[in-house]
């Protein structure tokens, strides 16, 4: 049996009693798996699906590693090399990968909401 690392790294640490032990400054494992779980969720939902990669291009390493977990935890594959065949690119504002054609992730203070109207 292939065990998930997300579910070795994030569920199995809360079934052990580990929920409230940090694991980086102010994150514990029960709000690491909260968050991998909901990116997740939004990643499943913009067309990440087994197999799919997922380019991350990210400045803060805790965001990354929250972000790598939660495309694991869905089956996607994370990448640093922009790749074409990725629906989904998770960037810091000002990356350099483009998002044409693809759905592209902005995180960080400098983004405003799309105008919709």
């Amino acid at each position: 049996m292939v065990t998930n690392v997300s579910f070795v790294l994030l569920d199995a640490q809360i079934i052990a009693g580990r929920a409230d032990e940090p694991v980086f400054p102010g994150m514990t494992h029960a709000r690491l798996l909260e968050e991998a779980a909901a990116i997740g969720g939004v990643l499943r939902h913009l067309g990440v699906l087994v197999g799919s990669a997922v380019v991350l291009d990210l400045d803060d390493d805790r965001d990354a590693v929250v972000t790598a977990l939660a495309a694991a935890r869905i089956g996607g594959v994370v990448t640093t090399k922009d790749s074409p065949d990725a629906p989904v690119v998770v960037v810091t504002a000002g990356s350099a990968f483009s998002g044409e054609g693809r759905v592209r992730l902005v995180h960080g203070e400098d983004v405003t909401e799309p105008d919709l109207d």
